[in-house]
């Protein structure tokens, strides 16, 4: 029932919005991913150093990034030729393993994100279990 004054509502799973409210909507989430893809880090180029098992990531800026491949989930089970069918994808902003069907954030790579929390927790506690220091016997 629309009459004068009256705004009609869409709902969208428990909510309701008129026309105004998802088009504000809509514009703000555009303005939010392009200001993301213009301030995220962004890859030049992507190879897989086969000798030392490691990921090297070339960023726009120059900065070059070194990750141990077996720290990353989704290498677990894969071949190094798996890992080397590296493709650059979205600008920088994506690597893609089409063999793998896989693909991980440059961004979120380069903050330290290897896998899911699970994952990144069994690291975590591998590493704590490393960095401890041994006790001396005493005889």
């Amino acid at each position: 029932m629309s009459g004068e004054g009256y705004m009609d509502k869409i709902k969208i799973g428990k909510r309701e919005y008129t026309e105004e409210e998802l088009e504000r909507n809509h514009l703000e989430a555009v303005r939010r991913g392009q200001e993301n893809m213009e301030n995220s880090p962004k890859a030049q180029k992507a190879n897989f150093d086969r000798k030392n098992k490691r990921l090297m990531i070339d960023l726009q800026s120059g900065v070059t990034f070194l990750i141990p491949t077996n720290l990353i989930q989704i290498f677990q089970n894969a071949s190094d030729d798996d890992i080397a069918d590296i493709e650059i994808v979205l600008n920088g902003l994506y690597l893609r393993w089409n063999r793998l069907d896989e693909d991980l954030s440059v961004s979120v790579l380069i903050k330290g994100v290897f896998g899911t929390s699970k994952w990144m927790s069994e690291l975590n506690s591998k590493a704590s279990a490393n960095n401890k220091p041994q006790q001396k016997k005493v005889a």
